[in-house]
């Protein structure tokens, strides 16, 4: 039998040689001409004390979460961290004084986008970890065997990937965002509600075939939706934040999930109801970014009627007619 952890290492083989890749894929950046100020060095651009507080804040909070499932809520410390940890951001919203993204330029629909995005990936984070963990628990299955089940992911995303370009070409952005959290919301009632000795290609492979369209439509959604919205010099640090958005919220949704779970399962006897919470948290926070969706795509075509924005689209269609 091949070593389990050899799924981890093909997949850093892989991004070793994306990064290989990127190299000669990814154009320079331009050098600034003589003529162009210089911008200033990354310490009289960054806020020290700020980007300090902001952290630490970000992570004793995701800290609390995650850690009180495992040793319960009411353990001291738990709590405490999570208090200091808001105390904190409060003291980095009251330091802050040079942000990297000047967020009184952010427009409405990208605040509506990182909504969405940070309650569809909240719920991605909740899937991932308890699929695995009912297919290798409550099923028995080895770690290897479930890592190839979830080769369809590789397939699925790629044709998610390549048809979010085309309909942001044709749709509203926030319709396409929608779309991504309606097909998190699928995906996760497909896995919540499945029988523990059902056969793979019923809801298992469904769900790991739909999934991938709220993640491959939404991330690179999101980073349209952001970059369009900055100015240029802004533009790669606003993308950026779309990342951060991810990654905290799968972190953040499994410390929710994590909870849910310890009080439904009976103090472990019931490792199934348990991870039926669980999931149906992740169901809960899909369907939250279903309906902020539904807000954002009445809220932006509320404002495409508007006398301003018919100018607006008037002006750009003779621009291009010229």
């Amino acid at each position: 039998m091949v070593w389990w952890p050899w799924s981890y290492w093909i997949l850093c083989f892989a991004c070793l040689l994306l990064a290989v890749l990127a190299v000669f894929v990814i154009p320079a950046t331009p050098v600034l001409s003589n003529s162009e100020p210089e911008s200033p060095s990354i310490y009289q651009r960054v806020d020290i004390f700020g980007s300090i507080t902001g952290v630490v804040a970000l992570v004793l909070f995701n800290f609390a979460w995650n850690q009180g499932p495992v040793v319960g809520w009411p353990t001291p410390y738990t709590y405490s961290i999570m208090i200091v940890g808001v105390v904190i951001f409060v003291v980095f919203i009251l330091v802050e004084s040079h942000p990297l993204i000047p967020f009184g330029a952010l427009h409405i629909e990208s605040l509506f986008t990182l909504a969405c995005i940070s309650a569809g990936w909240s719920s991605f984070g909740i899937y991932i970890f308890y699929t695995f963990n009912i297919l290798e628990i409550l099923r028995g299955q080895t770690p290897l065997l479930i890592s190839a089940q979830f080769v369809p992911i590789a397939i699925s995303g790629l044709f998610a990937a390549g048809t979010t370009g085309l309909i942001l070409s044709h749709f509203r952005t926030s319709t396409v965002v929608l779309i991504s959290m309606t097909f998190f919301l699928i995906g996760c009632i497909i896995f919540a509600t499945l029988p523990v000795h059902q056969v793979y290609w019923a809801q298992t492979f469904v769900s790991i075939i739909v999934l991938p369209w709220g993640m491959d439509m939404s991330f690179p959604a999101g980073t349209i939706i952001l970059s369009r919205a900055m100015p240029r010099e802004h533009q790669g640090v606003a993308a950026s934040l779309v990342n951060t958005f991810v990654n905290y919220s799968i972190s953040i949704g499994l410390g929710f999930a994590g909870t849910v779970e310890g009080q439904v399962n009976n103090r472990g006897k019931d490792v199934l109801q348990g991870y039926r919470g669980a999931l149906y948290m992740g169901v809960g926070l899909s369907g939250l970014g279903v309906a902020v969706a539904l807000v954002f795509c009445f809220v932006e075509r509320h404002q495409s009627k508007t006398p301003e924005k018919v100018e607006q689209e008037k002006s750009e269609m003779q621009e291009e007619f010229v």
